[in-house]
């Protein structure tokens, strides 16, 4: 769990650093949107993870499909969110678009590479 934690703070600033070196070159500018798009996806992300984790301890059995599911409904709400975002920041919906996917994939990368170990073995593995 703690290195899970770790890779998750060290992806974020490297997220925010090529966020912020590209809307500067390209002459975007960040809002506060953003910080609610890093804050929500890393929430989602580490809370997926521990929800994830947990099953593997009580019933390996429907670890694969507690995994679809959460993977399912963290796809859904975030959506939901840049749908939401989007439709009230029409001016910014591209740069708004494209930011919110590469966290979105980035961060779930990341959740599936920690939790992937743990489904070839059917124990919890802290090599996240």
């Amino acid at each position: 769990m703690n290195k899970f934690i770790i890779k998750l703070a060290v992806l974020s600033v490297l997220l925010f650093s090529l966020h912020y070196f590209t809307f500067e070159r390209l002459g975007i500018q960040l809002t506060s949107l953003y910080a609610l798009f890093y804050g929500f996806l890393i929430a989602i992300t580490l809370l997926s993870y521990v929800l994830i984790m947990k099953q593997i301890d009580k019933r390996p059995q429907l670890f694969v499909t507690y995994f679809m599911g959460s993977m399912t409904v963290k796809l859904f709400i975030a959506l939901g969110i840049m749908l939401v975002v989007i439709w009230f920041n029409r001016e910014d919906r591209v740069p708004l678009a494209i930011a919110f996917m590469v966290l979105y994939f980035a961060y779930t990368f990341l959740s599936i590479s920690a939790i992937l170990p743990n489904l070839k073995s059917g124990k919890k593995i802290d090599n996240a």
